[in-house]
């Protein structure tokens, strides 16, 4: 199930965020990339800020025409402005940190507090949410069930 995350970008006002269907369609449109790269590059943190951006956009867009919250469209520039006015995109984005390190000391592994625990923007946190809510992973099978078998080689769309 889509979730649907409510983004306050300051004096713009509060968005709707949702990564449906017209969003990952247009995330694809606007990018030349296949979602399935999109989500390794943001899986591997290399998504820069170009992708990372443009999928806002099409996320915002997506919540915009599905909640009807302006008539305007928003331009990928607009996004831009935004995400200025909330301390610029690295911002935005930055991923918890913990503050803890791996170390080894002894011979022994353990954690080691070596910075200040960092949380992670609400923003990047609803576009995480977001994101994944649009690729629901699969149920795990209940004792005795078995997956259907794939049908690569049926044909789609015919009457026969």
């Amino acid at each position: 199930m889509l979730v649907v995350k409510q983004v306050t970008f300051g004096s713009r006002g509060t968005h709707p965020i949702v990564f449906s269907s017209n969003a990952l369609f247009n995330a694809e449109k606007v990018t030349g990339l296949s979602i399935e790269r999109l989500a390794v590059m943001l899986q591997l943190g290399r998504a820069g800020f170009q992708y990372c951006q443009m999928l806002l956009w099409a996320a915002l867009e997506a919540g915009r025409m599905r909640y009807k919250t302006r008539s305007e469209p928003f331009t990928i520039e607009e996004v831009g402005d935004m995400l200025d006015e909330l301390g610029g995109i690295a911002h935005a984005f930055q991923p918890e940190d913990d503050g803890f390190d791996a170390v080894e000391e002894n011979g022994v592994a353990k954690k080691v507090q070596t910075r200040i625990p960092q949380e992670a923007h609400p923003l990047g946190k609803a576009f995480l949410e977001a994101w994944t809510s649009a690729f629901p992973q699969p149920r795990p099978l209940e004792e005795g069930m078995t997956r259907p078998p794939e049908t690569a080689d049926v044909p789609v769309g015919t009457n026969s």
